[in-house]
């Protein structure tokens, strides 16, 4: 009598009321999809060391002589742009004529439309500007903004 149960070449099987058929062709189909198609694992190989850690201050080390540049470079990066602020602030203070000086010099500005006037320059683009000015065009420019 054929029952189910039975395995017929050892192709079939009954497994949980399902007939299970596994042939040959079957098999060579299937691809573990976390195999390397070109690396046989040996399962009884003991399994390759962990990398090892390495601790920050070698980290540190390693990463900053190779990718890095080297300390008396940094050094002269930041020297330079220490530098180079140091000339922005002086050009910026050291004018020729300060605002103040040229507001000083206009005729018929008290002290407190003076204070206003400067208190107006409040950009380094009105400031520069303002010194561009003939004396004329300050104090009409003055007069009008202290009229609005």
């Amino acid at each position: 009598m054929g029952d189910a149960c039975q395995e017929n070449d050892n192709s079939k099987g009954k497994v949980d009321g399902h007939v299970l058929s596994l042939t040959h062709d079957t098999l060579d189909d299937f691809q573990d999809p976390l195999a390397q198609p070109s690396e046989s694992i040996n399962l009884d190989a003991p399994p390759p060391p962990a990398p090892k850690k390495r601790n920050r201050s070698e980290f540190e080390r390693n990463s900053s002589s190779s990718t890095n540049a080297s300390q008396p470079d940094v050094i002269m990066q930041i020297n330079h742009s220490v530098e180079k602020m140091v000339e922005a602030v002086k050009s910026f203070n050291n004018d020729d004529c300060s605002c103040w000086d040229l507001i000083k010099d206009l005729p018929d500005l008290d002290q407190l439309a003076r204070f206003k006037a400067l208190k107006l320059l409040n950009t380094r683009a009105k400031k520069m500007e303002f010194v561009k000015m003939t004396p004329e065009e300050r104090y009409a420019w003055i007069i009008f903004e202290l009229d609005m």
